[in-house]
């Protein structure tokens, strides 16, 4: 993985959320803050990639020239990030609302 460069996979995510909250605006913004740390994670993982990976080695005539590892760990990013906000739907969609 593209965060930590060793031989094994990376431990699972585990997203939680609070068990209820006391009203749909208090859910509302702890999702919506939720959703935005997910998406800040994954802005800062696409920087760490463009940063790090070079052109593959290419031609002077080649029109694109793009690394097939980056473009794996690029995906890697978009998966996950795909996943954790599919994640954080089902959360948001369990959440009880109970009025204090």
């Amino acid at each position: 993985m593209m965060d930590q460069p060793y031989a094994f996979r990376q431990l699972p995510e585990i997203l939680l959320a609070p068990a209820m909250f006391d009203s749909e605006l208090a859910c509302d913004a702890y999702f919506a803050s939720f959703k935005a740390k997910v998406e800040a994670k994954a802005d800062a993982k696409r920087a760490r990639i463009r940063e790090s990976c070079h052109p593959w080695p290419c031609k002077a005539s080649d029109p694109v020239c793009s690394n097939p590892l980056c473009e794996g760990q690029r995906a890697r990013v978009e998966a996950e990030l795909v996943n954790h906000l599919d994640q954080i739907n089902g959360l948001r969609a369990r959440v009880p609302i109970v009025p204090p």
